[in-house]
């Protein structure tokens, strides 16, 4: 079954309980988005629009779709995968399984609370072959070096994808303080699994995403970083930003652009065992 398939049929389940609005600037939430959001805040909060109930349950359900395919992710390649580069390698890993898990149950623990149903985990298939088990990415199961890619690329991708629920969950205190707090937690989790790849031999890459390069050789992957390079914010071009010296790397690595929920359904349904 495909991603949009399944969560719309959990949003109809009830999602009548969904707290209503109780003010923007009264949370936590609050406070986490305006110490995370870049200069385009402004932007965001005039671009907010009303949401209803099973819009948001549908937003939240998303994000934990990815915490899912993440713990799936972690868990094979832990269990069934290539021989790690390093004890240090693994127990990272082993961190970053133990980490996603966490973040399942506190959205699960959300969306429930808040009136909704949270996301059955659906039967992933890590090659990307839809349950094939031989997609484009099965070398990531026996290569060490092809696992870390797909590893940087899932929580690069899941960067985006939970930014591009932000603007959606403004209206609502809790909703938008959980995906940031995971958001925050998920930038760390890619610059960790770029470091470990930079370890391995690497050359030149970086902890955050520069342009659109997904810094592999994949095809594949490279998809996934499309809409990566955007220099313009709230409308106004970073690049020489009042007469500073702002080069294009320097503005496209400081901003994470947001993936539609369209496109982040799109990818994980390769992911999935139809």
């Amino acid at each position: 079954m495909k991603l949009n398939t399944i969560l719309k049929a959990i949003q109809e389940e009830g999602t009548d309980k969904v707290d209503s609005r109780r003010g923007l600037f009264k949370s936590f939430g609050s406070k986490v988005m305006l110490a995370s959001l870049p200069l385009a805040a402004g932007s965001l909060f005039r671009t907010a629009k009303a949401q209803t109930a099973g819009e948001l349950i549908e937003a939240l359900n998303l994000v934990l779709t990815w915490e899912q395919f993440g713990e799936a992710f972690y868990t094979k390649v832990l269990n069934e995968g290539p021989v790690f580069g390093s004890v240090g390698a693994r127990t990272a890993f082993e961190l970053l399984l133990a980490q996603k898990q966490k973040h399942i149950a506190y959205l699960s623990a959300v969306i429930h609370d808040g009136g909704g149903v949270p996301a059955t985990a659906p039967t992933f298939d890590i090659t990307g072959g839809s349950g094939s088990g031989t997609g484009p990415f099965a070398e990531s199961l026996v290569n060490f070096i092809k696992m870390l890619e797909l590893a940087q690329t899932i929580e690069d991708t899941t960067i985006r994808v939970q930014k591009g629920t932000v603007t959606k969950l403004m209206v609502n205190d809790t909703f938008l303080a959980a995906v940031l707090s995971i958001h925050t937690a998920t930038g760390r989790y890619a610059a960790k699994v770029r470091k470990m790849r930079k370890d391995a031999g690497v050359v030149g890459i970086r902890p955050w995403v520069t342009g659109s390069n997904s810094d592999t050789e994949n095809s594949y992957l490279q998809s996934y970083y499309h809409g990566e390079s955007i220099t313009v914010q709230s409308g106004i071009d970073m690049i020489g930003l009042n007469a500073q010296d702002l080069k294009f790397d320097a503005v496209t690595q400081a901003f994470d652009e947001p993936m539609t929920k369209e496109r982040a359904a799109e990818i994980l349904d390769s992911f999935i065992d139809v």
